[in-house]
């Protein structure tokens, strides 16, 4: 099976209401999942689920990923439930949020690959997808992908 990867945009701060990064971040989803839809990194991993948040009272982001082998979801307050199955969820913090406030059209694409990037060179994935995992290759596609030399990232 094929990677999907879903970024969700959904725990940004009331600040970007007027703007268009929302859209841009739905943009970029969708050609990610065309650009990785013929790249595998794992057997284990079939969608990567990234969460991008902003400083918030109310929601502090998981620092570790979070990997879900087969696991039934459920929508609060209805009787709704799903399978979610060789996924891993992570949580990409952008703090402080002036640096994607002030972007401006591809600046805010290259802020936000940075910062994936840099939360993927940086993290320690699940035990239990590890070692099948082909981290570097995914983080250098990532690269390929946001038009990012190693060098950018270490900044």
């Amino acid at each position: 099976m094929l990677m999907k990867i879903l970024i969700n945009t959904f725990f940004l701060r009331p600040e970007f209401v007027n703007t268009t990064i929302s859209d841009e971040i739905i943009n970029l989803g969708v050609r990610m999942n065309i650009f990785f839809e013929n790249r595998s990194y794992s057997p284990l991993v079939d969608i990567i689920y990234m969460r991008l948040y902003c400083s918030s009272d109310f929601y502090k982001p998981y620092k570790h990923p979070q990997y879900m082998e087969d696991v039934r979801g459920k929508t609060p307050c209805h009787n709704v439930s799903w399978t979610i199955f060789h996924s891993l969820l992570v949580e990409i913090l952008f703090d402080p949020i002036d640096r994607l406030l002030l972007a401006k059209g591809s600046e805010v694409l290259s802020v936000i690959g940075r910062e994936i990037v840099n939360y993927f060179e940086q993290v320690k994935l699940p035990l239990k997808i590890r070692k099948s995992f082909d981290k570097e290759r995914f983080v250098e596609d990532l690269r390929v992908f946001f038009n990012i030399s190693a060098e950018a990232t270490e900044k």
